[in-house]
């Protein structure tokens, strides 16, 4: 997210982006507080993978000077 930002590509997207992912990783770990298989372990899980995800091709692309 940093690096994004540091490259002038960011901005209101980038906060949300960023705001869904720190919600997922405290999904997560309400989550992974609790005994069973839940549905905030499993949310908190594939939000943060899906944002990170997508800010890698994000920053890949910037890279390679695509955006």
């Amino acid at each position: 997210i940093g690096a994004i930002e540091l490259t002038g590509q960011g901005g209101t997207w980038l906060a949300v982006v960023g705001s869904l992912y720190m919600l997922a990783r405290v999904s997560h770990a309400f989550g992974m507080d609790r005994t069973d298989t839940n549905a905030l372990r499993a949310i908190g899980f594939l939000a943060t993978m899906l944002t990170l995800a997508g800010l890698s091709a994000v920053a890949v692309l910037i890279a390679l000077g695509r955006v």
